[in-house]
């Protein structure tokens, strides 16, 4: 294993915690889930934003470890991604609180807002597959995520859909002329 690979996903976890306020790791994010709830409720938009497209980049930083076949038999390899499935289960908890409040605001986020989100929500989508393989604890959680992730983004495309026919059906009769 590139030793070098797990420095760079520590430096990601480090900035992801510094961007979230508290340092994300497997035992200190679960500990207080209700007050991490209402912490995220209380985020502005572009706060919420920021904080899941860093959760977002760190499950990308994730998705480079190296294949598992290569690595089986060496204990400290063995332990370190040990380690990175531990993460990840708090970085969905993560997640999964901020992509909840991204559908309860759908309706109030304004075209660029929702745009912002659905290519982070995207961005996320393309992690899916690998992300599969890093844990394979709590899958039905994991699954419900998933969805949940889709039908945000599925809802956030249609209203950005709704918003640029609107845009285009007000002014396009002036741009025609």
């Amino acid at each position: 294993m590139n030793y070098n690979r797990y420095a760079l996903y520590l430096e990601h976890l480090l900035s992801t915690s510094r961007i979230l306020g508290f340092f994300l790791c497997s035992t200190s994010s679960i500990i207080d889930k209700d007050r991490d709830e209402e912490r995220v409720s209380l985020l502005t938009n572009p706060d919420l934003l920021k904080e899941l497209d860093s959760l977002v980049s760190l499950l990308e930083e994730i998705c480079k470890r190296p294949d598992f076949l290569h690595i089986h038999g060496n204990e400290l390899v063995d332990g370190v991604m040990g380690l990175v499935g531990e993460d990840y289960l708090s970085i969905i908890n993560q997640v999964l609180f901020r992509v909840k409040e991204v559908n309860q605001r759908m309706s109030g986020l304004c075209f660029d807002e929702s745009v912002d989100f659905v290519c982070v929500l995207k961005r996320l989508e393309d992690c899916k597959e690998k992300l599969f393989a890093v844990c394979t604890r709590k899958k039905d959680f994991i699954e419900s995520l998933w969805v949940l992730i889709s039908e945000t983004k599925d809802g956030l495309m249609m209203k950005i859909k709704s918003k640029s026919c609107n845009f285009f059906n007000l002014f396009m009769p002036f741009l025609c002329q």
